[in-house]
């Protein structure tokens, strides 16, 4: 299945793709986000880079220079997780000064057991919390979220179900004392397990929801260890 849907030119010797995000996540990798290049996935060719269609237009370009700083400085020799890492504090400065909003605002859609469920612009968090942010989050992978919730990325509605059902397992896996790469990479493992099976995902959802709560009234509410903690990191 193709996923590449529109190239969008060619910038500093890269061309530069608008795909699928959803086709590229279900069938080349589920940890696909909103984009990347070889340094990234291994699996997008030398000099090209990818841009998830669900990124809102006008962010694009912020993610397209991304990548290019990246790839450029990986030609350099250097390691691409470091310069990622410098790269990110520079985008959190820059995103700051020229977003449109001056805050997230979540909403709140629904409350399944002892978990809520809040819709969020993604460019917002990105803007003025984390510049890793995508598709969705938990109170136990992402420091600034309050305990027993969830944050959706309203740009990915298409995915709601794949995407609940990742943030739940996983999150379930930590409180059940699994650090969280276990966790995301099980939960991932599930989630490409029932992908083509959406009934039975969302009864494992369902399940998911009701030990999450079963947790809360044992007093587990969240974790002590945070893999996401960009507010404290760049602050």
């Amino acid at each position: 299945m193709k996923y590449k849907q529109a190239h969008l030119g060619n910038i500093d010797g890269y061309d530069i793709y608008l795909v699928d995000g959803r086709i590229v996540r279900n069938t080349i990798f589920i940890d696909f986000t909103v984009g990347g290049s070889t340094n990234i996935y291994y699996w997008i060719p030398e000099n090209e880079i990818l841009i998830d269609s669900n990124v809102p237009k006008e962010e694009r370009p912020i993610f397209i220079k991304r990548f290019i700083m990246l790839e450029n400085a990986c030609k350099k020799g250097k390691n691409a997780a470091e310069v990622l890492l410098e790269i990110y504090k520079k985008e959190s400065i820059y995103r700051k000064k020229i977003s449109p909003t001056k805050r997230v605002n979540p909403k709140f859609s629904t409350k399944i057991g002892s978990i809520s469920i809040y819709l969020v612009s993604g460019r917002d968090v990105r803007d003025h919390l984390d510049v890793e942010f995508c598709c969705a989050g938990n109170d136990c992978a992402y420091s600034y979220l309050p305990k027993e919730t969830l944050w959706f990325d309203t740009d990915f509605s298409k995915e709601l179900i794949p995407l609940l059902f990742h943030e739940m397992v996983e999150r379930n896996k930590v409180l059940d004392h699994e650090n969280y790469f276990q966790a995301h990479e099980e939960s991932n493992a599930q989630g490409l397990l029932f992908l083509d099976e959406p009934g039975k995902m969302r009864e494992i959802l369902l399940n998911e929801f009701k030990k999450s709560t079963d947790y809360s009234n044992k007093g587990i509410h969240t974790s002590s260890k945070h893999y996401h903690s960009m507010t404290q990191k760049f602050d």
